[in-house]
């Protein structure tokens, strides 16, 4: 029976040295014949067809400890099914994940195709259909109490999916002539979440919003707030309610300090025709 060196192993079944070398560290697929006299290490003919077997449950998605604990052993048709069930169960959850990280950057590109028609720094009025979100109501008067409100109303999860699931905002008062912004809420537009949390139901109402795109970090956008401000007086603009705080894309700039991409709203008030 012929027998294969590791160079010849990894010709033959087109896998890396390297990998070959890895599986034996940890007992995968440990060459069989070892030369009394060289003492190197071989193949043999038959484990051509265990690295198919590797590769095929590979092809299915089970981790190498899970293909090492089959191989070897025989196993029942009930626990071939099991391996098969479990499987099916990992693979639609990948693509849950997958479809959850697509929808992601669907919204993601349409908000930034939206940014570069209308681009940032520049302030216009774009018209809203209704939106309902979920707000917890806590007070926020710095960057600090944000920052922890944040991580008490929102859960610290390790997956990193779920926060691609909704978007952040919150309902913001500013006082110009103090320059002073509290932020009176936090909100998200996950409704599954609302079943589970505390939050209560709140709702922008459709209409014109006054509408500003820009680059910086939450109580660091005065100049925004006073452009609106401003805009509105040289206007002669009515509006209704406070302003709604958007984060898009979470940055950071060269510093490491944040520089999130954001949206900034405040809706124009209606005017009555009689």
């Amino acid at each position: 029976m012929s027998n294969f060196s590791i160079g010849e192993m990894s010709k033959l079944n087109n896998i890396s040295i390297q990998t070959l070398r890895y599986y034996d560290k940890i007992g995968l697929l440990k060459p069989k014949v070892i030369s009394e006299k060289s003492q190197y290490r071989y193949y043999s003919i038959e484990q051509f067809f265990q690295m198919d077997v590797i590769k095929y449950y590979k092809t299915l998605g089970l981790s190498l400890n899970e293909i090492k604990k089959l191989m070897g052993r025989s196993t029942s048709m009930e626990e071939k099914l099991d391996m098969i069930n479990f499987q099916q169960e990992v693979l639609e959850n990948k693509l849950l994940e997958m479809e959850i990280i697509k929808n992601h950057l669907e919204y993601m590109k349409n908000t930034v195709s939206s940014i570069i028609e209308y681009e940032t720094d520049k302030i216009f009025i774009k018209y809203n259909e209704k939106r309902e979100y979920i707000s917890y109501d806590c007070v926020s008067a710095t960057i600090d109490e944000l920052e922890i409100n944040y991580r008490k109303v929102m859960p610290n999860s390790e997956n990193q999916l779920e926060k691609l699931s909704y978007e952040l905002s919150s309902m913001v008062s500013y006082d110009e002539l103090k320059e002073k912004m509290v932020y009176k809420n936090i909100m998200t537009n996950n409704y599954v979440r609302m079943l589970k949390n505390e939050g209560r139901a709140i709702v922008l109402p459709e209409g014109e919003y006054i509408t500003i795109y820009f680059e910086g970090g939450c109580f660091e956008n005065k100049k925004y707030y006073n452009k609106i401000i401003d805009y509105i007086n040289k206007n002669n603009i009515k509006i209704s309610g406070d302003f709604h705080e958007v984060y898009i894309l979470p940055q950071v700039n060269e510093d490491g300090k944040e520089n999130t991409l954001m949206k900034l709203e405040i809706m124009k008030k209606r005017i009555n025709i009689c």
